[in-house]
């Protein structure tokens, strides 16, 4: 299944063909290629967080969601794979799922000052 947009026909999003979609030539070589792909992929990542949750004063705590934060909204997904949702910030997700809960937002991308284990 094709779109055609601004005159050009553009195979549908998550549709795969055989061949590419417009007949360009590669972009140097497959070195520099990848190099440029892996420079797209760490200017665009989005930063991982978890939400612990904590039971009693630092008793024990667990995961109880992932994160992923984007420039323009977060996605989360429970530990259990039962919840997911997309809200505007880590920030937003902490205080909804804080309601009757002690969560502490942990930042993957930060070394622990405490145990020096990085996320």
């Amino acid at each position: 299944m094709n779109v055609t947009s601004f005159g050009m026909t553009l195979p549908t999003p998550g549709y795969r063909e055989s061949e590419p979609a417009f007949d360009l030539p590669p972009i140097g070589t497959e070195a520099e290629f990848s190099a440029q792909l892996a420079e797209l992929v760490a200017s665009e990542r989005p930063r991982l967080f978890a939400l612990c949750e904590e039971d009693g004063d630092r008793a024990d705590g667990w995961v109880l969601a992932w994160g992923m934060a984007f420039d323009d909204r977060t996605e989360m997904v429970g530990d259990e794979g039962s919840m997911r949702m997309s809200v505007a910030s880590p920030e937003v997700a902490l205080r909804l799922l804080s309601r009757g809960r002690r969560l502490r937002l942990v930042w993957c991308d930060v070394e622990s000052e405490s145990s020096g284990v990085r996320c």
